[in-house]
């Protein structure tokens, strides 16, 4: 494979591309305009990530790409297609390979496959081909991830183990496989210049050994501490450069997972408390409410809140937050009620009129309303949970006087009789 390898960049041979592959994907369209004009998936990404495209453009001094021979480039894992529309917008002479299997990216991802004469295949990307496995994907259609292992960071098993997530968008289906190294052979030859992205979110060093020496530039974003199954991995990310060295493979290894929970969580505190800051004096200076702000600080506002529901406290200051416990606690349990039910009538009025903003044709609103209502859902069944638990209280509390009352009825009742 070392000989192949040397021979394949020694030979800028034009050979004829081969046909794309039978997997059951899309085919180019032949008829789509002009590159540079029908960006249409493109554009919607973009205003969904508010990403710049820029981002993408110093590819040049990190690959070196050659000139003269056929160039392809193969995402594994293209999620809401951000890189890959990046990369395609400044490296046009390359022919993509577009593999994801979440249908919510379906419709983007096919356009950004025919504007660019490409190829999209929705399987997951795995050492089989044709194989029906359990995906554990996302609801949410802003770039989350998904896996075909169950712990995943985005997933229920991960919030619920381990981050204390709040809202739960996790999704779980069939899909099939595609075997990768399959995949390679079938779309390009040994003359070809070859870069492989792969971000699957752990099956990765299951198609590592498979895929290995038949790629040139090969860019993994490692998962090895996002799950207990993949614990054993750890030092594949750091040996696998080192070996694959040898057969002409350069690597960059994009190492996400490696801190601790705990330690993300202490971030997110602190930027929430920051953001909070931040966005309340721009909203003072722009003589708005803060649930009318837009942009950017509105989404600062609802990540804050959700932030703020996993520790159940509200976005108030220490001291204030003790006044606010001192004053609840001395309340009785008639008026914790009553507190309770109008809260959750507020949050219903809230969610009313968040639900009337999701005819909003603008993504990015759209976007931040669904997540406004997910928010809200859980801060009522917060709520709904809080006053369920004081009804008992009280019931409890009064259970024993309506007894002793029946029984003095009964006696009231009975003595008669018994003279």
């Amino acid at each position: 494979m070392h000989e192949l390898r040397k021979e394949k960049h020694r030979d800028p041979s034009n050979s004829s591309p081969p046909p794309p592959p039978d997997q059951g994907q899309d085919a180019p369209d032949s008829e789509a305009g002009g590159r540079q004009e029908s960006r249409r998936a493109g554009n919607h990404v973009r205003a969904v990530n508010g990403w710049d495209e820029d981002e993408e453009g110093q590819l040049e001094w990190v690959y070196g790409i050659p000139e003269g021979k056929r160039k392809v480039v193969i995402e594994l894992g293209s999620n809401d297609g951000q890189w890959i529309y990046g990369f395609m917008m400044n490296h046009p002479e390359f022919w993509p390979i577009i593999v994801e299997a979440q249908p919510v990216f379906k419709d983007s991802l096919r356009e950004i496959a025919r504007d660019n004469q490409g190829v999209y295949i929705q399987k997951a990307a795995w050492i089989t081909d044709g194989q029906k496995m359990k995906f554990y994907g996302h609801s949410d259609a802003g770039g989350m991830g998904s896996s075909l292992f169950h712990d995943s960071v985005y997933h229920d098993g991960w919030c619920d183990g381990k981050m204390n997530c709040s809202v739960k968008l996790g999704e779980e289906y069939e899909v099939q496989t595609l075997d990768v190294v399959e995949l390679v052979k079938s779309v390009a030859t040994e003359s070809d210049f070859v870069i492989l992205r792969m971000d699957v979110e752990g099956a990765e060093y299951e198609i590592a050994h498979q895929v290995a020496c038949w790629i040139d530039y090969w860019e993994l974003e490692g998962h090895a501490m996002y799950a207990p199954q993949n614990y054993k991995f750890r030092p594949v990310d750091l040996v696998l450069p080192w070996l694959l060295r040898a057969c002409g493979v350069e690597m960059r290894i994009f190492q996400y997972y490696k801190a601790d929970p705990k330690l993300l969580q202490q971030r997110e505190e602190m930027e929430r408390e920051q953001a909070l800051t931040l966005f309340e004096a721009n909203a003072a200076r722009s003589s708005i409410q803060p649930l009318e702000a837009h942009g950017y600080w509105h989404r600062l506002r609802v990540r804050s809140e959700r932030v703020a529901m996993r520790g159940g406290q509200e976005k108030e200051s220490t001291k204030e937050r003790h006044e606010a416990a001192y004053e609840y606690t001395n309340m009785s349990l008639e008026a914790k009620i009553v507190r309770s039910e109008k809260m959750i009538k507020e949050v219903d009025r809230e969610m009313e009129n968040a639900k009337q903003c999701l005819l909003d044709p603008d993504m990015d609103k759209l976007i931040h309303w669904q997540t406004r209502i997910e928010v809200l859902r859980a801060k009522k069944s917060m709520l709904q949970t809080e006053r369920l638990y004081l009804l008992d209280e009280f019931f409890a509390q009064s259970s024993p006087k309506e007894k002793t009352e029946g029984s003095r009825d009964h006696q009231t009742c009975t003595s008669p009789d018994e003279a």
